[in-house]
């Protein structure tokens, strides 16, 4: 087979017989429908550059079928290296064969040539060779080695019938897509004074074309993954979002109020407007946008733009597996708030690699759920959730209430499930009065009549154990002011209240107010200390003090507790007998806003303390405190 298809070689010359020629170049291009002729052309490299030669050929037919021959081989995606290194010099061996150019070359030169009747064939052949994404570099490379500018290869493919002969040159809009896949040329097209992108952008509507029309959108598609171009993308000066949601959109009438939100150009559609009818098109389209929701600003932006009635309305009517789940991850990202998100840039967020082989698990698994459940949403769900949400804005928020009205309420069994949480043993008739405010027991009196026993003796009982033991607790390691500090931090309404929330009392408290007053849910705390010291004894309700009041001392500094408006006179008063002396050890940046004071505090050349601060008396402040805290450390190491 390869001995007879050789002998075809010697026809396929620019200066052979037309008829010979002919033939041979027919069988050629039959070969190439198969991968196995394709392989067997590209181990006898002496045809791909008869095949260049011959688009030169004076008769239309023989050029135009090595043209498609080329296109054919180039399609083949192990064919396109074997093409782009072509030696020509050490093939082109045949004496009145004339050498051609390197692919690239040849296939731009008959692109840009408006008398070529081979230009779209071209166009194929160097799409299909730019397709692969290692490949794109060294297609890159080669044309950059030409006197053929990109500029020149816009001006082409955005100027109306370029060529002469009838074509339309639309596969170089794959060509471009492809080749924005490198960084240099997406800088190109991003260059805000070449305004090549503002010209690319009328043809994600272009009607004559889906492959044009594909390739176009495919391109700013790549475009958009450059976050530093996102925020000229969206400004006045692009203004490329309408244009990625106009093919999106169709002749949905919307509300006033929806209506004056979206974009100007995608207010009061035509009733004759249809959708993108390419899946993978629209795929792109979403793609895009889902790239500039990457920075909270643009996210903003496209929310405020009323991107998400656009993609609702595209989510009723979308059929396509793969296009529905794109829509649906931009919706996920639009419709979440940003304390939700919690990210300036998504793109900074680092996913592990197994939880992304998850989420493609799960999106492929998710498909076919998705597409049967959204036909069972009818179109009038939707504005009935919308006019619902609005009767409730007008409203507003809904009144707190307590658990107690809810249906599902039991209170013994939340009675017994506090003691359960806690750790502890109530006895359930001390724990049910100590829950039972006064202002409980009046309301029911007044009510029915009947006498109830509340918590006022408890409340009293609890502060006094939990004062005793905080003293306790403290004297032993710290000095007496600092005890004084530390208790009364501890007792004080807002601290008792924060923790009584914490373990729950708010819920199973029975008083007459609510929402529940601070008072109200400190004293119950102290009357729920009280009842666990009948109940368990006085060592459980002391450590029950200890992990639940004293923990909230954990991680604390003393002097975020303890505000010593005037340290130095507070050290001075410690040291009555010694003389302190403040020194100005170092300073920087005195004349400027970012000022800074070193000063230590001395005592018989012994250094007290250090502090630093934007003013000298600050950084003495600041030394006092040092000096306090490393005295009191000195004598008593567990402190402080």
């Amino acid at each position: 087979m390869a001995g007879e298809i050789k002998e075809l070689l010697k026809f396929m010359q620019l200066g052979a017989r037309l008829d010979l020629k002919a033939y041979a170049v027919s069988s050629i291009l039959g070969l190439t429908g198969t991968n196995e002729g394709i392989k067997l052309i590209i181990e006898n490299p002496e045809f791909l550059i008869s095949l260049l030669t011959l688009l030169n050929d004076n008769n239309e037919v023989i050029s135009k079928e090595s043209a498609l021959s080329l296109v054919n081989i180039s399609a083949n995606e192990d064919s396109i290296s074997p093409l782009l290194e072509l030696d020509l010099e050490e093939k082109s061996k045949i004496a009145i064969q004339r050498k051609p150019q390197n692919i690239i070359k040849t296939v731009l030169g008959f692109i840009l040539d408006k008398e070529s009747h081979i230009a779209d064939p071209c166009c194929m052949i160097l799409s299909n060779l730019s397709r692969p994404s290692r490949y794109t570099d060294k297609v890159i490379e080669l044309m950059q080695k030409t006197d053929i500018t990109f500029d020149i290869l816009i001006n082409a493919f955005t100027k109306k019938k370029y060529n002469n002969k009838g074509a339309n040159l639309h596969y170089l809009g794959p060509v471009l897509s492809n080749l924005s896949q490198s960084s240099s040329v997406r800088r190109y097209i991003l260059d805000r004074e070449k305004c090549v992108i503002q010209r690319l952008l009328p043809f994600t509507e272009y009607n004559g074309s889906h492959i044009r029309r594909g390739g176009v959108i495919g391109t700013l598609r790549n475009c958009c993954f450059d976050t530093e171009f996102h925020e000229w993308l969206l400004s006045e000066d692009v203004d490329i979002l309408p244009r990625l949601l106009l093919p999106l959109a169709g002749n949905t009438e919307y509300d006033e109020e929806d209506n004056d939100k979206l974009p100007l150009e995608l207010q009061y559609l035509s009733e004759d407007k249809k959708r993108e009818e390419d899946p993978d098109i629209r795929c792109m389209l979403l793609e895009a946008i889902t790239q500039l929701c990457a920075k909270r600003d643009n996210r903003k932006f496209i929310r405020n733009k009323n991107t998400y009635v656009i993609l609702r309305e595209l989510h009723k009517w979308e059929s396509d597996d793969k296009a529905l789940l794109a829509c649906e991850n931009l919706v996920d990202i639009l419709i979440r708030t940003e304390e939700e998100i919690g990210k300036d840039n998504l793109k900074e967020m680092e996913i592990p690699d197994d939880l992304q082989e998850e989420f493609k698990k799960i999106d492929a698994s998710s498909i076919p759920f998705q597409s049967t459940e959204r036909r069972c949403i009818k179109r009038w769900v939707a504005p009935t959730l919308r006019e619902l949400q609005r009767r409730r804005d007008r409203i507003g928020p809904p009144k707190p209430e307590p658990r107690s009205t809810y249906l599902e309420w039991n209170y013994n069994a939340e009675i017994f499930a506090f003691g359960k949480r806690l750790g502890e043993e109530f006895k359930e008739d001390v724990l049910r009065r100590a829950l039972t405010h006064r202002s409980y027991t009046k309301s029911q009196e007044d009510k029915d009549g009947i006498q109830i026993d509340d918590n006022s003796v408890f409340i009293e009982k609890g502060y006094n154990i939990i004062s005793s033991f905080l003293k306790q607790q403290f004297k032993e390691k710290y000095p007496h002011i600092i005890v004084n500090v530390l208790h009364d931090h501890l007792m004080t309404t807002e601290m008792l209240a924060y923790v009584a929330s914490h373990i729950g009392l708010r819920d199973i408290v029975l008083c007459s107010d609510f929402p529940v007053e601070d008072t109200t849910m400190a004293n119950t705390f102290a009357s729920i200390v009280a009842a666990l010291e009948i109940s368990s004894g006085k060592e459980r309700a002391e450590k029950f003090v200890k992990d639940i009041l004293v923990a909230q001392l954990n991680g604390r500094d003393i002097y975020d507790v303890w505000k010593l408006d005037d340290a130095f006179g507070y050290l001075k008063f410690m040291l009555k007998d010694r003389d302190i002396e403040p020194r100005l050890c170092n300073e920087s940046g005195v004349t400027t806003v970012l000022a800074n004071y070193q000063v230590g505090l001395y005592s018989n050349k012994e250094l007290l303390g250090i502090g630093f601060g934007e003013t000298i008396d600050i950084a003495k402040h600041t030394a006092a405190l040092d000096a306090i805290q490393r005295i009191y450390n000195k004598h008593n190491p567990s402190s402080l």
